[in-house]
């Protein structure tokens, strides 16, 4: 800020130790995607996760360089992960292919190009098909297609590293505490997370589960923050006092 700036200078200091801002790359895939200046037609869908990843990970300070939308194409996937080695950047984040079906190479491509796949699929919901993998010492990120679970899983665990690599200690988000409106049943052995929007009444704050699917972006636009519902709980009840993860 300028104001810092000008301070700095009345005590007659030339330079400070800043923090390396981050320089990410996002790669979107799969055949049905289109840019958001498109009319989809039947099969097709906007490429939102470009936009919600960029605008989270972004306000974080860190640089995202887009490198396109990818066809469900192994040549293709190769390609463009070589490109993004051949760049200067921290982190590589693939939007789409990490699930477990007959089109989706993102897994098989980075370990044919020498990479390591450190984890395929997580134990939550919504985002278990989530891939963590390293290649030539960087790590690449494997996002749920769906907009919901990239959206989540890129909270959850993308913008931690994001900070980390941005030299900071604190990789918590802001939370605060609400009063759940409604119960939120949840599958004992999966960790869930649950988007809720926020009233504030005189006696303090409300969280109203906002119940939808994996796929809808709708909404989460709602959303002020979510809930964790931890892996060994069936869910809680309305009236319950939670902690809520501010985002936005």
């Amino acid at each position: 800020a300028g104001q810092v700036v000008g301070m700095l200078a009345a005590l007659g200091i030339s330079g400070i130790t800043v923090y390396y801002r981050p320089n990410d790359c996002l790669i979107s895939s799969g055949d049905y995607l289109v840019y958001i200046t498109y009319r989809p037609v039947h099969g097709q869908v906007r490429d939102i996760n470009r936009y919600t990843v960029s605008a989270i990970i972004g306000g974080e300070g860190c640089t995202v360089t887009f490198l396109g939308i990818v066809r469900d194409d192994p040549d293709q996937t190769a390609a463009v992960l070589r490109s993004a080695m051949a760049g200067n950047f921290d982190l590589l984040l693939v939007s789409g292919g990490s699930s477990k079906g007959d089109r989706d190479f993102v897994v098989d491509t980075i370990e044919a190009l020498g990479g390591k796949v450190l984890l395929h699929g997580i134990s939550i919901k919504p985002g278990k098909p989530t891939i963590l993998a390293s290649l030539e010492g960087r790590p690449i990120f494997g996002l749920p297609g769906h907009p919901l679970s990239c959206i989540m899983v890129t909270f959850r665990f993308v913008l931690p590293l994001v900070k980390r690599l941005a030299g900071l200690t604190d990789l918590s988000t802001p939370t605060t505490r609400a009063t759940l409106t409604a119960s939120t049943p949840s599958s004992l052995g999966i960790e869930e997370y649950v988007g809720v929007s926020l009233d504030k009444r005189s006696d303090g704050l409300l969280a109203t589960p906002i119940f939808t699917k994996s796929a809808a972006i709708s909404p989460l636009s709602m959303a002020k923050g979510f809930i964790v519902i931890p892996a060994a709980s069936e869910g809680w009840e309305a009236g319950e006092d939670v902690e809520v993860h501010l985002i936005g």
